[in-house]
């Protein structure tokens, strides 16, 4: 097989998502001809998609070395890489050269602005999302991250704006026509999911307002939350979200209400709970755990690998570890990976396939503790006390400071003082959990 019908092998391997007879495709390639400045950086991209960042980097280098017009895009992939790692100042050096080398071009401006928002330097950031847009005011990814940056400062108008550049998971043209802002006294509306199960349960809140309205409002959310969502105050019925969606007079993501509702930050509205609870299951699973003098607290240290910043919000085993070594305390592991979990009598495992059993275990737990995942959004919703563990570059709507939360009441913030310093946050919670513990004993 000559090199080029390889080449070709292995961009087919690569669109397929099939990437590790991609890697192996485009080494044949360039094994037959290793001046193929493309085969070299279509290999890093491959790489870098592997996790495999030293081969992705040392790729990149030789596709411009061989290649000059490869250059700013592979100083761009260098400086993606490089802020997936944390070496920020090499990252925004390469990402800042690609710009010059290349500043027609929106991917670098795009890129050096989630670099500057996950630093924590918003303005920088606003400034880079912007100058993607001059070049490409299409470039929904970098009216998103301009959301993020705006949302994250309290501009809520203006952020909410930008946030409608998101994409529904729905396919559109089952959704026409959209709700924009026509009286909906007596009509249906079927408001649906989007994003993640976290993002479905944040903006769960504003269906009661729909009704008080007027609205019929059917919700099509996902299978994992429509027993919960079921419980929310004026959800007249709850439909699985599939292109075959019943009859409605209007539609509405649930991230857009926030929008429809011209939400600030004063006004978000903030009644808890507004999810409940399944009491059956409460009652089943108060039986199973039994009684004790120990604080209980519900716990979760990881979220979803896939998540794209899973890296950033979740907490190695050994990190948390100290927590579990804290005396007076019974905890129940809700995530679902939960197989390091210590195998300690104090430490019972469960893992929440199922969030209505986890909803139940929140319900009965004195606190949850859990990182930037579904569990802090269930425990919020639910009205139950919950301490959300963030990184220094947290998601838009934990904002940038404060132990607060502007969208749960119950729900206490520890943040990390330094990037990457889980030990810091989790040494300030286990102080204050002694302290609960301690209470609790005495009392």
């Amino acid at each position: 097989m000559m090199w080029q019908d390889k080449f070709r092998k292995a961009l087919a391997y690569q669109h397929a998502g099939r990437l590790e007879a991609a890697e192996r495709s485009y080494r044949a390639t360039i094994a037959g001809n290793p001046g193929f400045a493309a085969a070299h950086h279509n290999l890093a991209t491959v790489l870098h998609l592997r996790g495999r960042f030293p081969q992705a980097i040392h790729a990149f280098e030789t596709s411009a070395r061989l290649d000059p017009d490869l250059a700013a895009a592979a100083r761009m992939g260098v400086g993606v890489i490089l802020t997936r790692t944390g070496d920020f100042a090499g990252a925004e050096r390469e990402l800042r050269a690609a710009i010059a080398a290349a500043p027609a071009s929106p991917d670098p401006h795009r890129f050096l602005g989630d670099l500057m928002r996950t630093t924590g330097r918003m303005e920088e950031a606003r400034q880079a999302y912007l100058g993607a847009l001059a070049c490409s005011p299409e470039d929904l990814e970098a009216r998103f991250g301009l959301a993020s940056v705006r949302l994250a400062l309290g501009e809520m108008p203006e952020g909410w704006e930008d946030y409608e550049a998101r994409k529904s998971k729905l396919g559109t043209a089952a959704l026409m026509p959209l709700w924009t802002g026509e009286p909906i006294v007596g009509r249906t509306l079927l408001i649906h999911s989007e994003q993640g199960l976290g993002d479905s349960i944040q903006f769960l809140r504003y269906v009661p307002l729909l009704a008080t309205r007027g609205a019929i409002v059917r919700l099509a959310v996902r299978h994992e939350i429509t027993a919960l969502a079921a419980t929310v105050e004026g959800a007249a019925s709850i439909v699985p979200p599939t292109y075959t969606l019943p009859g409605f007079d209007y539609s509405c993501g649930l991230p857009s209400l926030p929008r429809m509702f011209g939400t600030t930050l004063e006004t978000i509205p903030r009644n808890v709970p507004y999810l409940h609870a399944d009491p059956a299951r409460v009652a089943e699973w108060r039986t199973r755990l039994g009684e004790t003098d120990a604080l209980t607290v519900a716990i979760a240290w990881r979220g979803n690998s896939g998540h794209r910043n899973d890296h950033r919000r979740s907490i190695l085993d050994g990190e948390i570890a100290a927590l579990f070594k804290l005396p007076n305390i019974r905890f129940l592991v809700v995530q679902q990976d939960d197989g390091d979990a210590p195998a300690s009598k104090n430490v019972l495992r469960f893992g929440a396939h199922d969030l209505n059993d986890a909803a139940a275990i929140i319900a009965l737990a004195d606190l949850t503790i859990s990182v930037d995942t579904v569990f802090c959004h269930l425990a919020g919703a639910l009205g139950r006390p919950v301490w959300t563990l963030l990184s220094t570059s947290p998601d838009w709507r934990w904002l940038l400071s404060g132990d607060t939360s502007a969208w749960y009441p119950t729900m206490r913030l520890f943040r990390q003082d330094r990037h990457g310093d889980w030990p810091g946050a989790i040494a300030r919670v286990a102080q204050e959990l002694t302290k609960l513990a301690a209470a609790r004993s005495a009392g």
